[in-house]
This record gives C-alpha cells, structure tokens and sequence, in this order.
C-alpha cells in the first residue's frame, strides 16, 4: 500500500500534496476548537462567553412578591360599611315610623320613615365613599414603595433567593450575579460557582431552582412560580439533551486527537525512508479514529444545536411573565460546526488516499495475480522506471538480463540441463536481491522485441 508516498497513485503535484497535509491540518483544528469548547464553564467566569444557552433571572418570580392591591382589597370592606350604615337607618326609620304613627297617624308615620331612610342613605354613601379614597391613596403609597424596592435594592431573584444569571456549558451549569446592576445596560455577569464537568444531574436547573428558592428568605418552591408546561419541559431537556451531547464532544475530541497523531506520522512516512515500513500499519487505524471523531462531532454538533434553540425559543415566547430569558452563544456554534466541517474534510481525504492506495488503476496492490500484472505492464501502467517495483518478496515473470530468455537453455534432448536450472535459481536469487534493472523501453513503454522473448 503505498497511500502518501512518493510516486505512488495518491500523491504527486497539487493533488497529492493536499491529500497528504489536509487529514493533519483539519484533525488538528478540529481538536482545538472542541477542546477550546470543553473546556469553557471549567471554573468561575473561563471563557464564559462559550456557553450552550444563558438564562437572565434577574426578575424571575416577580409574581410571587407582587405588590398587593390595596384598593382592591379594601373594596369589600368598604361596600360592606357602606350596606351596614344603610341598614341600620332604614331599621331606625322604621321604628320612628310607628312611633309617628302612634302619635300622628299613618301620615306621620310615612314622613318619619322616609326621612330617617333618606339620612341614612346619605351617610353609608359617604362612608363608602371615604373608605374607598382612603383605599386609594393607599394603593398608590404601596406601589410607589415598590417601585423604589425594585430600582434601589435590586433584583427579584436576588430577594427570593436565586442568582441572577444561570448558563448552561457544555457538562457544567454556573451561577452568579450581574455587575455591576441587573438594570445597569452595561451589566455583565460574574460567574460566583461552576459544578464539575459531566456530571449529568448536577446540570439540572430546574433542581438547582427550586433548591435555592427552598432555602431562600420565603420558602418557596419552584411550582409556586406557576411556570407553563413549555417552558418546564424545555428546562427538563437540559440534564437530558445537552449533557448527553457533552459525551458525544469528549469521546470525539479524543478520536481527534489520535487522528492527528496517525496523520501526523502518515505524512511524515512520505518524507522518512526510516518510516515508510509503517505507513501501511498506521493509515487504516487512522482513519478510523477520524472517523469516528468526524461521526460523533456531526451527531454532537447537530443534537446540541437542535436543543439549545428549541429551549431558548420556549424560554423567550412565554418567559417574560415570570421574568425569565435566554441567549445561545455565535461563538460556541462557530467552534463546533467549524469542527464538524474540518473533520468531514480530513475524513474525506484520507479516505480517498486510502482508497487510491489500493484501487488506482495501474498501481499493483497486494492483490495483484501475475496475470494482472501483465496486463498492466503490456499497456505500460506499472511505474516501473521508478524503482519501486517488482517488491522483492515477489518474483516476477520477467526476470532475464541482456535479452536472453533463460527458459530457451535446454540440452540436446530438449530438456533444460540440471546444471543450466541451478545457475538459472542462482541467477534469479540474484535478480531479486539487486536493484531491477528496466527493460528496454520505447515512447515509454518496453520494446516489442522484450515482449516477444517472454
């Protein structure tokens, strides 16, 4: 197998230059890139721009500490003092009907009524009236207190006892707080904790939520926040979908970066006699390895993708009402898809090379009956003024020197003497042990005349 080397079908001018180098050059850069994408999230704010998906919390649960309404709250109790003030008058008109009534009549009776009703009618709308004013103002105070809560003290999540800012890495959730405030435009996060890498359920932020709301100041749990089925599930797919993906990326960068050794020393083989013996040996597990590192970076690349848009775009169409958004990372998309193309372009040249190196027309593989090789050299395809051919493991069908066939030397009775086969084994041994001699060629193939002594 001759794959890289010198002269052989894969290699010679642009062509075989590209084959050689492309497997080296993309297996290395598709190896740094998905180290670099690893590694972010591996500590406190490393390289915290490369996260999978980002969360803004900053007023996630300002549903639960809303402002009461005062107004509407005291609306009840003041439409029940207004109808109680109103009962009691029409109950005292009433007596100081019959009363009337004892002393002046039925006239008088009906006057003293309605004028005690009338009065007490006035008084429970007054009453109502006041209690519902005095409501107001309150509300309006009450507001106006949190208003100044909200822009002087902080964040919602930070008073329920959550963290600002939440991201999601690649086998790693981190948690802080914005600097150097939520509001401030030019906030941005400082990352305080970061769990260890690939441990799938402590990549659970829907657990780490209601953890933290559990200890907080209210004693909350995350169902109190009322989150809807979509964007409850979409936080499910977190320690699911995306930790899963992380296995994917760390078993491809390791196939990578064998890739990148096999290739390394594959080139290196074309270009160092001492190591041409094991190009064959190397070549094929190399491909492998950059096979598979290829196959599992596409799988990564596209799950991870698919997963983060389908929960930022859950998050952000009903999030705002709990006070909840998401962002994905350019930069992490741009290292992983970079890496899957990189590795399905090393991948496709060495496979070529691999696969030149054993079927190109006119090269003589290990396969070759002698009945092949024949044809080949008749229509002039072996390179055979090069040196490099026939192997001297194999014997060749055409071995005389100086234009004598060695088969013609027979004795008397037409058999071949016994002294004549020696010399000829003799004489063959030593063909194959010195360098092979070409024969006579014309326009670049051997003559006719050579043809006809075989």
């Amino acid at each position: 197998m001759r794959g890289f080397s010198a002269g052989g079908g894969g290699g010679g001018g642009m062509v075989g230059t590209v084959l050689k180098v492309a497997p080296v050059v993309c297996s290395f850069f598709a190896f740094v890139f998905l180290a670099v994408a690893l590694s972010a999230g591996s500590s406190p704010n490393y390289i915290e721009g490369l996260s999978v998906i980002n969360f803004n919390m900053s007023t996630f649960g300002k549903n639960l500490i809303k402002a009461p309404n005062v107004q509407e709250a005291a609306q009840g109790a003041c439409d029940k003092a207004d109808n109680a003030v109103t009962d009691a008058g029409n109950a005292l008109g009433d007596a100081a009907g019959e009363i009337g009534g004892f002393f002046g009549g039925q006239k008088a009776k009906d006057d003293a009524k309605k004028a005690l009703n009338g009065a007490s009618d006035k008084v429970g709308d007054g009453v109502g009236a006041a209690c519902e004013k005095g409501a107001e103002i309150a509300d309006k105070a009450v507001q106006l207190g949190q208003d100044l809560v909200d822009k002087a003290l902080g964040s919602v999540a930070k008073a329920i006892g959550l963290k600002e800012y939440y991201s999601i890495h690649i086998g790693a959730l981190c948690e802080g707080m914005y600097t150097p405030l939520f509001s401030d435009p030019a906030a941005r996060p400082n990352v305080e904790k970061c769990t260890k890498k690939f441990v799938a359920e402590q990549t659970d932020l829907s657990k780490s939520l209601d953890s933290s709301l559990n200890v907080g100041p209210f004693k909350f749990k995350l169902s109190d926040v009322g989150l809807i089925d979509t964007i409850q599930d979409a936080l499910d797919l977190i320690p699911r979908a995306l930790a899963a993906m992380g296995f994917f990326f760390l078993v491809s960068t390791i196939f990578l970066a064998l890739a990148f050794l096999g290739s390394a020393a594959v080139l290196a083989s074309a270009f160092v006699p001492a190591l041409a013996p094991f190009e064959t040996t190397v070549l094929l597990p190399t491909l492998v390895c950059l096979g598979l590192g290829w196959f599992l970076a596409g799988v990564g690349t596209l799950g991870l993708t698919a997963a983060a848009e389908k929960i930022k775009n859950a998050v952000n169409e009903d999030g705002a009402k709990f006070g909840l958004s998401a962002a994905t990372s350019p930069g992490l998309y741009f290292l992983i898809w970079a890496a899957a193309v990189l590795s399905t372009v090393g991948f496709a040249s060495l496979a070529y090379a691999w696969y030149q190196s054993r079927h190109i027309s006119g090269d003589r593989s290990e396969t070759d009956s002698d009945l092949d090789e024949q044809k080949h050299v008749a229509r002039g395809q072996y390179p055979i003024m090069q040196g490099n051919y026939p192997p001297s493991e194999r014997g060749s069908y055409y071995g005389a020197q100086d234009g004598q066939d060695q088969m013609q030397q027979v004795d008397f009775g037409g058999q071949p003497h016994q002294g004549q086969m020696m010399q000829q084994q003799q004489q063959q041994q030593q063909q194959d042990d010195d360098m092979y001699l070409p024969p006579p060629v014309h326009d670049g193939r051997p003559s006719k005349e050579y043809y006809q002594q075989q």
